[in-house]
């Protein structure tokens, strides 16, 4: 088997492949030794393909057995390269501290630039608010969940945790400048 390259015939080809962060060269050589062609390719990262509401039940079932106000503290207090990933995480620790605390209702409130995180139960009780970045993201996470697109909607909400299934009702409303997240615990 012959390869013809050019004007030029050279017996058989190898490939040598070789990645270096986010580019991979590609060498073509001959059995004699001759470099044929050589390229480069810019790999673009994989994106995560998994949706949102399997992560959100993987960041609930992560998060299980931890302590939910001191990793909520520490989402609050560091600066966040991938706000996507912490507002899953924020969502997460928030759902499972207002399970654990028997509460009824978890709100997230944006009223003249000002955030609030709530839980009721038998008190009401506030949770740190993050940044405005990942409140941002948690709503546009939960719209794109929910499917929830107009002003106000509301929606039952099944989250898969562990052996079990969580049934909650999901409120969203948005109203100028004021945008409203509400969790309703149901017994189930």
């Amino acid at each position: 088997m012959y390869l013809n390259y050019g004007k030029n015939r050279f017996p058989w080809e190898c490939n040598v492949q070789w990645k270096s962060s986010n580019i991979r060269f590609i060498l073509k050589v001959c059995m004699d030794g001759h470099m044929i062609n050589f390229k480069e390719e810019h790999m673009t990262p994989l994106k995560d393909r998994r949706n949102l509401h399997g992560r959100l039940q993987e960041m609930c079932d992560c998060y299980m057995d931890t302590d939910y106000e001191k990793e909520l503290g520490t989402i609050v207090s560091q600066k966040s390269e991938d706000v996507e990933e912490e507002s899953l995480k924020y969502l997460a620790l928030s759902i499972l501290f207002t399970i654990t605390e028997g509460g009824k209702k978890l709100s997230i409130k944006r009223k003249k630039g000002e955030d609030k995180v709530t839980v009721t139960s038998e008190d009401k009780m506030a949770l740190p608010s993050p940044s405005p970045e990942i409140i941002d993201k948690i709503f546009d996470i939960m719209r794109s969940i929910t499917h929830l697109e107009g002003e106000k909607g509301k929606e039952p909400f099944s989250l898969g945790i562990r052996d079990s299934r969580l049934e909650l009702g999901v409120t969203l409303k948005k109203k100028d400048r004021e945008e409203s997240l509400k969790f309703s615990f149901t017994k189930s």
